[in-house]
């Protein structure tokens, strides 16, 4: 975000690197400039929404189908960074100066441009096998192969080897939180609960499934990956 000035209470200006952003200050702030380039360009941006206080001016963020899009600016040089985030995951990001091309990449996904074809129009996004994945409707596989092969997963590999192995644990989304295995029945909705393995202090396991309830411990890996599978049943 743009780094404040002494007297936030001047509005843009306050906020602004003039030298920066001069279009900012002109139109008064990101998501107003985003407009009038939307306009020139009849592009649909939907609703444009700001952070509150002096962070509107600096802030834009807009809703899709397929998730939401925030811009933010640099501080110590001009440049406007765009992230496209779905189901709790970033599925592209950038950097450019052109605010004119950020606000396009916002249409462009808004009007159903996939992946592919966005990094290939936008050269400044990216994308990854994760989010790929997840356009073509088969995220599981790409979310073990990147967790497995991560090396700050190193002391939960036993564990991530173990439930990827079982052919109803490894049919689940998994995530690692705290050591933890968190594998949800459903990632497109979360609500219908996750199943998770926990490793104990003392050694051991505590397996919970959070739509019912139902918790238990094991004293080795084999044992807590068959209770979790009891608890599908």
């Amino acid at each position: 975000m743009a780094e404040k000035r002494k007297d936030p209470d001047d509005g843009i200006a306050g906020v602004v690197d003039g030298s920066l952003y001069p279009d900012l200050l002109r139109d008064g702030g990101l998501a107003p400039a985003m407009r009038r380039l939307a306009s020139r360009g009849r592009w649909d941006l939907g609703r444009i929404e700001t952070d509150a206080g002096p962070a509107r001016f600096v802030t834009a963020t807009m809703s899709s189908d397929r998730g939401r899009i925030a811009i933010l600016l640099g501080a110590e040089k001009r440049f406007f960074s765009i992230r496209i985030s779905h189901l709790g995951h970033v599925w592209a990001s950038g950097a450019t100066d052109d605010l004119a091309a950020v606000t396009e990449v916002a249409n462009a996904w808004r009007r159903g441009a996939t992946l592919d074809e966005l990094v290939h129009r936008f050269p400044f996004m990216r994308t990854n096998a994760l989010a790929l994945a997840f356009e073509r409707g088969d995220p599981i596989p790409a979310r073990w192969d990147e967790l497995l092969g991560h090396p700050e997963l190193v002391h939960v590999r036993p564990l991530l080897h173990a439930a990827h192995s079982d052919e109803r644990l490894g049919a689940l989304f998994p995530y690692v939180s705290h050591g933890a295995l968190r594998l949800y029945r459903d990632v497109r909705d979360t609500s219908l609960g996750e199943l998770r393995l926990v490793p104990l202090p003392s050694g051991g396991f505590r397996v919970e499934a959070t739509w019912n309830g139902s918790t238990g411990e094991a004293d080795t890996l084999p044992e807590a990956v068959g209770l979790a599978r009891s608890f599908l049943s």
